[in-house]
């Protein structure tokens, strides 16, 4: 798909503007405390990486259409989101949350998750690409 630079820059604005108010949702809620949540039909682990599958997948994006190569857009994901992942879960106590190494694990998880799901589909999209663009020349 080829976009026009002015059509790219939106979509770039878009992508931006949607990560990061899904981080600071996601910053606000995890530190909203604990008598005041409402019981859901998931784990709390399982919040912890649906959650962070989301943010590492929209973050992965936002590198993706500002043209982040592979290995950088990598190294950013698992670096930033770790960092987060670990000050969201060291500042919960201070606003009656608990702060657990296991939450910190579910959001890793989450995240290596997206990354590995999302990279596999970019290289068989490239790959369905280019044999399509083999077999067009033929």
């Amino acid at each position: 798909m080829n976009l026009s630079p002015r059509r790219l820059h939106r979509w770039r604005r878009l992508l931006l503007i949607v990560c990061i108010t899904l981080w600071i949702t996601a910053l606000t809620a995890s530190h909203i405390p604990a008598k005041s949540m409402p019981p859901g039909p998931l784990s709390d682990k399982g919040l912890h990486f649906i959650g962070f599958f989301v943010l590492a997948s929209c973050f992965l994006w936002t590198l993706l259409a500002y043209r982040h190569p592979r290995g950088r857009r990598i190294a950013l994901v698992v670096s930033v989101m770790a960092l987060y992942a670990a000050f969201d879960e060291i500042t919960q106590p201070m606003f009656n949350r608990y702060g657990e190494v296991g939450d910190w694990f579910a959001d890793m998880t989450g995240m290596i998750a997206a990354v590995i799901v999302w990279e596999f589909f970019l290289v068989a999209y490239a790959t369905i690409q280019a044999r399509r663009s083999f077999s067009a020349d033929k």
